[in-house]
């Protein structure tokens, strides 16, 4: 009998099935394998998901309006003084209620000048930074009185309202948790560097209690 046959068809049987083990699988249009990195239970999508653009922080966080490198970045350009009322002249010097602007408003103050010689360049100004009085009390040509006195006879005396005092419009604040009043001092020392009978070179500013704090971030 003849053994050929069935160990010839054995060993072409077993080649066919090794050749079919090596051969790569067709993928099946429609669908997905699972990918190698996506967690068991999960299938992974053939199209590429679309992350949202990361957004972009400001390079530097927001300046309160409280520090000085903000306050610098703000303009105070002032304006020319208009005087709006004349005054009972004082002992060598003349009493005036000026206005100027800040921030948009009409604020007022008492402005004195010397009535001796003037100085070729001009008189030596000080703007005065009062303190803190209850802006309901606080009077523009009353109040400081007694400091103004001294000083006006060889200097102009430049008083500024902060606004919310007396006729001044505005919202009083309190000076260590806002600028404005900061800033109505700028736009006073603005205003008098401009005015014609003061000398731009010799201006000095004085501040008393909540004045001083104005003073210092001047």
């Amino acid at each position: 009998m003849n053994h050929r046959i069935p160990i010839l068809a054995t060993i072409l049987v077993l080649t066919c099935w090794l050749a079919s083990c090596q051969q790569s699988p067709q993928p099946t249009v429609g669908k997905v394998s699972p990918s190698a990195s996506a967690p068991i239970g999960m299938i992974s999508t053939a199209t590429p998901i679309a992350f949202m653009d990361t957004p972009t922080l400001p390079a530097t966080p927001d300046i309160s309006p409280l520090a000085i490198t903000a306050m610098r970045a703000k303009a105070y350009p002032g304006s020319d003084l208009v005087f709006e009322k004349t005054l009972s002249r004082g002992p060598g010097y003349n009493r005036y209620i000026v206005s100027y602007q800040s921030d948009g408003l009409k604020l007022f103050g008492l402005l004195t000048i010397p009535t001796g010689v003037k100085p070729i360049a001009g008189w030596p100004v000080i703007v005065l930074n009062h303190g803190y009085i209850p802006p309901t009390e606080y009077s523009t040509d009353q109040s400081y009185a007694g400091i103004v006195t001294p000083l006006a006879a060889g200097y102009i005396v430049f008083k500024p309202d902060y606004r919310g005092h007396d006729n001044s419009p505005g919202i009083p604040h309190q000076i260590y948790v806002s600028p404005d009043y900061v800033t109505d001092s700028l736009n006073a020392l603005a205003s008098i560097k401009m005015f014609k009978n003061a000398n731009p070179n010799a201006i000095g500013v004085w501040g008393h209690s909540m004045g001083g704090n104005v003073t210092l971030h001047e």
